[in-house]
């Protein structure tokens, strides 16, 4: 589909076959008024939105991304009241991993905010303690050890209810420096060992995902900065 600019620009050459001088000086205007909303649009190599404009978005980890295969003890997945979530237990470790690429539309080096979304099985009272921790690199970049643990903290209540939709946050990631099409790789897991994980129960995982920041609608160069190169 054309863009806004192109249509545009088809307009004005159609108008500039008529030859009189008022023609001329409104289509000159209208030139000079595009190439400024075109430069205006493009910034640092990519195509931003209105300066004064940021959306949020989700990089999302449902619990079709992970896979158990790569885990010492993954969680059991259910095949009954909500098929294909995952059940952790409340008296075993378990854990997950995936990897995820910040998406080019994300506002370079903004701050990145974690959460799970979550419910519990039973209406048993007590809390889940479930952690994360991860490793990010540019593309060119070796990766890091990865980061210690973090732990969540309840922020929308289960209220001790089977099936309402609870939601722990993280603490934020520091961007600084990071690129689009960074990588993130990401391990998550329940702690059931932990002081403050008190819910006997199993807890159903929903999604692990990441509030992101937008200012753009992607890059202009297919494969944006590179580290080394």
């Amino acid at each position: 589909m054309p863009t806004l600019y192109e249509l545009a620009s088809q307009a004005i050459a159609k108008i500039e076959t008529v030859k009189t001088p008022r023609i001329f000086r409104f289509v000159q205007t209208v030139k000079d008024a595009l190439v400024a909303i075109s430069d205006s649009l493009t910034e640092g190599g990519h195509r931003a939105l209105h300066a004064d404009i940021l959306s949020w978005d989700d990089l999302q980890c449902p619990p079709e991304a992970f896979d158990a295969k790569g885990s010492p003890s993954p969680p059991t997945i259910d095949n009954s009241t909500v098929p294909g979530t995952w059940l952790f237990s409340g008296t075993t470790e378990n854990n997950l991993a995936v990897v995820r690429q910040m998406p080019h539309r994300w506002k370079q080096g903004g701050t990145l905010k974690p959460h799970v979304h979550w419910e519990k099985t039973t209406t048993g009272s007590g809390e889940v303690m479930w952690q994360w921790c991860y490793s990010i690199a540019n593309v060119g970049a070796v990766f890091p050890e990865y980061s210690a643990y973090f732990d969540g903290a309840n922020a929308v209540p289960h209220s001790n209810t089977v099936r309402k939709h609870a939601l722990d946050t993280f603490p934020e990631v520091d961007m600084t420096g990071k690129r689009e099409s960074c990588m993130i790789c990401i391990q998550f897991r329940r702690l059931p060992s932990h002081a403050s994980d008190t819910y006997a129960g199993d807890a159903r995982f929903l999604e692990f995902d990441i509030h992101y920041q937008s200012d753009k609608d992607g890059t202009e160069a297919e494969y944006p900065e590179i580290d080394g190169a």
